[in-house]
């Protein structure tokens, strides 16, 4: 018997454990969420909010869950370790034999097939023995374009221009945040820039929104940061904002468009933490730890203007009435629109599909 250990982003965790598991390459495995990691990487100190996966399996299933795990695991070099287990019950270890040997017996009552005919004499014992279900190769051909971790490592030497952009509660900034992680890209969210600087501005308890001279006024700098590629949040709103993002950009690649009903938007904003130095969460994103901020450890609150339903409905309606035609009218061929209703899984999914599109459109198959 083996123990894996491995070490990746806590949204991570579930899509490698439910894969493996699927494929039938570990028996079981358990996530220890809330792990503080330090290390260095590319010439300097990392901390990272992780999960520890600890998966139990069988040393020939090994190799290839090893590879299972490097292509599903969005670090560019994943820590993974295996070791012996070397005091195991009994019963346990017999257990995880007959899961990964194919040798489970049937429950009691149940019919037994006819038994297969025997091997020929010339078989080994060894060759004779039951041998686990038959499992399609693990390649670089069979990775799914369905996760976007297997875009990444292809997105990582052919940089793409993502812009995420929806009306309040969307998601956007949760979204943008786990795909720049993933990507291991830079990312721009003008209100996070803005907020940790000034502070909220305007009117909270009346839903005002951030005027363009504030915006425009940090926007060039910060833009230039992504102008190889990356991922833009909650940019452009105006017509000012795009002009701004065309003189960097030219045109982006995609501009991911979350649609949300006004009434969706209202009762997640409710939900959303916010704090101080510009970042939210949500259940979608949720705080490592319950009302802390994971960027600075100061308490998070619920903003007015995120709780009063007037001042949400009134920047709903600014979205709907005058952002969302802006961008249908600017963006013509490069939206794509997406569902954001859905769980937060569902709209990295189908965000996914439309990026590794992108990729194929931009480099071409096979490569």
């Amino acid at each position: 018997m083996k123990i894996v250990f491995v070490t990746c982003p806590e949204e991570e965790a579930k899509n490698i454990v439910r894969e493996i598991i699927r494929e039938h390459l570990a028996a079981g495995a358990t996530i220890l969420p809330g792990a503080s990691s330090t290390f260095w990487w590319k010439s300097g100190i990392q901390n990272e909010h992780e999960s520890v996966i600890i998966i139990r399996t069988e040393e020939h299933l090994l190799s290839r869950l090893l590879e299972q795990i490097r292509l599903l695991h969005p670090y560019e070099v994943p820590e993974v370790l295996a070791v012996d287990a070397m005091s195991v019950n009994p019963a346990y270890s017999q257990w995880l034999k007959e899961e990964l040997g194919g040798t489970r017996k049937p429950p009691s009552g149940a019919q037994v097939s006819a038994p297969q005919q025997p091997a020929p004499q010339s078989a080994t014992p060894q060759q004779a023995a039951p041998r686990p279900a038959p499992q399609a190769p693990v390649t670089s051909k069979t990775v799914r374009t369905e996760t976007v971790t297997d875009f990444l490592k292809v997105a990582s030497v052919n940089p793409i221009k993502i812009v995420l952009v929806g009306p309040p509660g969307a998601g956007a900034r949760s979204t943008g945040a786990r795909i720049a992680r993933r990507l291991m890209w830079p990312v721009y969210v003008p209100v996070e820039k803005l907020v940790a600087e000034t502070g909220f501005t305007g009117s909270p308890d009346s839903g005002d929104l951030i005027p363009d001279d504030k915006i425009l006024k940090l926007a060039e700098p910060e833009l230039a940061a992504v102008k190889n590629g990356g991922v833009v949040v909650g940019f452009p709103r105006t017509s000012a904002q795009a002009e701004a993002l065309a003189k960097v950009w030219g045109r982006p690649d995609v501009v991911f468009l979350l649609n949300l009903t006004r009434d969706q938007s209202v009762k997640r904003l409710k939900m959303r933490l916010s704090c101080n130095c510009g970042k939210t969460y949500g259940p979608g994103l949720p705080p490592h730890r319950a009302g802390i901020c994971d960027a600075c450890g100061n308490r998070l609150f619920h903003r007015k203007d995120d709780f009063a339903e007037e001042a949400v409905i009134k920047r709903y309606n600014i979205w709907n009435d005058v952002t969302k035609p802006m961008l249908l009218s600017k963006y013509v061929s490069e939206i794509y629109p997406v569902e954001a209703s859905g769980s937060y899984d569902t709209v990295l999914k189908e965000i996914s599909k439309a990026l590794t599109n992108k990729l194929v459109e931009k480099t071409g198959p096979g490569r």
